[in-house]
């Protein structure tokens, strides 16, 4: 018998099939890995903000913006779009920011129990610094609603950024849901990320086994608003900025949900 076709020892044989078992093992463990650490962060929004806006009363100029999408584990944004706002009446302009949001967490409740942060403005403001307010307070204004329709209120933040001065008001805030629901807290946007269903949808107890399985993710996503205004001179007569932040929001929701 010649020596190539010798058979091979055992002890070879069963040291190559250990390096394979040890690669094979190596390769299950970097893909679990991978498949865990994604499945930990938050997914991308499903939508975008606009790219353009008509508004009457306004004349509106995008402006550059330099944060492109970004997933992360608390929190993923699509887009940022920016806007210059100049109120044909002559009013000081405004700077409107808009950034879709998605966590993997929809209330404060399954925030503290799942160890993530749960869908609202603060954890918005907390990981993007451009969406960071100082002096915060909220406040309900009621929607214009169609004849027929149930009245409800649009829940808003108002406060000043970081370099403003202490007491100014120069911005409002907000988060637009899929269903239309303006809201600031966790609490109130919860349940509210979701879009109505559509024609063709399973139905809910169908889409509820989905979740459950890991075959689809709930939407816990909203539309993050930002209008801001030079602040008043200290003492001075200008026009009251929280009410010229207040009426630019009501002019501008119709355009970003349309009619209520």
């Amino acid at each position: 018998m010649s020596p190539s076709s010798r058979p091979t020892p055992a002890p070879e044989r069963g040291e190559r099939l250990l390096r394979r078992v040890i690669v094979a093992l190596a390769l299950l463990t970097a893909a679990a890995t991978i498949e865990k650490a994604v499945r930990l962060s938050a997914p991308m929004p499903t939508a975008e903000a606009p790219a353009s806006l008509r508004l009457a009363g306004y004349r509106i100029n995008a402006l550059p913006s330099a944060r492109p999408p970004q997933r992360g584990r608390e929190l993923s944004h699509g887009s940022e779009r920016r806007f210059r706002l100049v109120p044909l009446t002559g009013q000081p302009e405004l700077t409107l920011t808009l950034l879709p949001v998605r966590t993997r967490t929809a209330t404060d409740l399954s925030a503290e129990t799942m160890g993530g942060k749960g869908l609202s403005l603060d954890t918005v403001g907390a990981l993007v610094p451009g969406f960071a307010l100082k002096e915060k307070r909220i406040v309900s204004v009621q929607v214009l609603a169609a004849k027929g329709s149930t009245p409800r209120n649009d829940q808003l933040a108002l406060g000043r950024g970081e370099g403003d001065r202490a007491g100014a008001t120069t911005r409002l805030q907000t988060c637009l849901t899929p269903s239309s629901v303006a809201a600031v807290n966790a609490t109130s946007l919860a349940g509210e990320g979701e879009a109505p269903p559509r024609p063709g949808d399973p139905p809910p107890l169908m889409r509820r086994l989905q979740r459950v399985a890991g075959l689809s993710q709930t939407r816990h996503e909203c539309l993050a608003v930002q209008l801001e205004t030079a602040p008043s001179p200290a003492g001075g007569a200008a026009t009251d900025p929280q009410e010229r932040l207040q009426r630019a929001w009501q002019d501008l929701r119709g355009v970003l949900t349309g009619p209520s």
